[in-house]
């Protein structure tokens, strides 16, 4: 029978482990539960062994943002987290990767489970600390990402790097040039290209590069700076001679209620000033870009010949 003390300190380890979805060591349970708190609650099934000498709570196990915590005990301290999982780390993406990439010096080998991809750049690691992980930087995760990502989904995670991240398209052209082999490497660096000229999101890409590119809509002038109702506001394109205002609504950003609210206060600001929004969804500009071609087209002659009557 287990002693009420140690049995107390287990049920305080296991409940600690669930409540914030962490990763022990067993030199820290030992330290802050006692010598034999982890030995009771892998007899009782509570905890589990995730990596070698680090353990979580059994019901977790196969939680990705679990599994990210731990592969960054794992790391330390010779290595770090990187690629989609840093930047998870970092606050830029909001789910963590299945797949989770530790980067780790030549010649340093552990054992791991086929969720852990271990990668040893030519480039040195600088390891952070963030949130309690150790991590690359977050250009480094950034021009990582783009190498171990789908093409499809390349694209968002460089932009949403940039945009919601405290780095640069010129800090991530930085980090990739530092790196003898990445895959796409003439892409991202038209990627960034873009980003340095104003991009702010995915959709926005796509509109800019695909949907109104700018040897057919010279006139569009992206990230359009204009004052209405006592504040700065950015129109995604505008078309200053027709005053015509086009709008690209992300599904993750134009759901909730706030949102809509958000976005009829500022149509009826560019409304003030003789704009008239034009507004696309997703599903729009992503599969039905020669219809948001004439839709635009067909508003910009009506208002054209408006101004020529």
């Amino acid at each position: 029978m287990t002693p009420a003390p140690t049995y107390r300190r287990s049920r305080e380890l296991a409940d600690r482990l669930l409540e914030y979805r962490s990763a022990i060591t067993r030199q820290q349970a030992d330290e802050h539960f006692g010598p034999h708190a982890l030995d009771a609650c892998l007899a009782n099934g509570s905890v589990a062994r995730i990596l070698p000498a680090i353990y979580v709570h059994a019901d977790l196990l196969a939680a990705p943002d679990v599994r990210v915590r731990a592969a960054s005990k794992w790391a330390e301290p010779h290595g770090a987290l990187s690629g989609e999982a840093a930047l998870w780390g970092w606050g830029v993406l909001k789910r963590p990767p299945e797949i989770i990439t530790v980067q780790l010096p030549p010649k340093h080998h552990l054992e791991r489970p086929r969720w852990i991809r271990v990668i040893r750049p030519d480039a040195p690691l600088t390891v952070h600390t963030h949130g309690r992980l150790t991590l690359v930087g977050q250009a480094e995760a950034a021009a990582q990402a783009w190498a171990e990502a789908h093409p499809r989904d390349r694209i968002g995670l460089v932009v949403e790097a940039v945009h919601r991240g405290t780095i640069t398209a010129s800090d991530i052209a930085q980090a990739a040039t530092q790196r003898r082999r990445l895959r796409g490497r003439g892409k991202l660096h038209e990627v960034l290209g873009l980003l340095d000229g104003g991009v702010t999101s995915f959709l926005e890409y796509v509109a800019r590069n695909q949907v109104f590119p700018a040897r057919q809509f010279p006139e569009l002038r992206w990230q359009h700076e204009v004052e209405a109702m006592g504040r700065t506001r950015y129109i995604d394109a505008a078309d200053p001679v027709t005053r015509l205002a086009l709008e690209f609504d992300g599904g993750a950003t134009h759901t909730k209620a706030e949102d809509r609210l958000a976005d009829h206060e500022r149509d009826a600001a560019l409304i003030s000033i003789g704009y008239t929004p034009v507004h696309f969804t997703f599903d729009e500009l992503m599969y039905s870009q020669d219809w948001c071609r004439q839709v635009y087209r067909d508003a910009r002659n009506a208002q054209l010949a408006r101004l020529n009557s």
